[in-house]
């Protein structure tokens, strides 16, 4: 067997990508977006896949409104579902680098991507950096 790594991020948009919310105000959780990377056919980058991937979820806060986390159980059929999707769902291409990262003291959530291509002696690259608070 083979491992792949994928980013997993819990998300109330349906299949057609409307926001849904429950009769509180709450996000009312439809499923989960799952991201991973491919080698492209040439073997010099990777693209990037993404599927959102239906899931009758319920994500409770615990006492205080601290999240809670999401078991690998509960998403690992998920993930093994959205890459066996033929042809695969391609987000983008060209991807050099893509790094995730958190701060659990902050709630805050790093994402770094890195894109590029190299078209004769051209070279284009560029860069998506941000940080972000994580939120239930």
């Amino acid at each position: 067997m083979t491992g792949v790594q994928a980013l997993v991020v819990a998300t109330a948009e349906n299949g057609s990508g409307a926001f849904q919310i429950d009769a509180n105000g709450n996000p009312d959780w439809q499923g989960f977006y799952i991201y991973w990377l491919v080698l492209n056919s040439g073997g010099t980058a990777y693209d990037l896949m993404r599927a959102w991937e239906p899931a009758s979820i319920y994500l409770p806060s615990s006492p205080g409104g601290a999240p809670v986390n999401v078991k690998a159980g509960t998403v690992n059929p998920l993930v093994t579902a959205a890459m066996a999707i033929s042809p695969p769902p391609v987000l983008t291409n060209y991807i050099t680098q893509m790094q995730l990262g958190d701060t659990s003291s902050t709630s805050t959530i790093q994402f770094q991507l890195v894109a590029g291509t190299t078209g004769g002696v051209d070279q284009t690259h560029t860069t998506f950096q941000s940080n972000t608070y994580a939120r239930n």
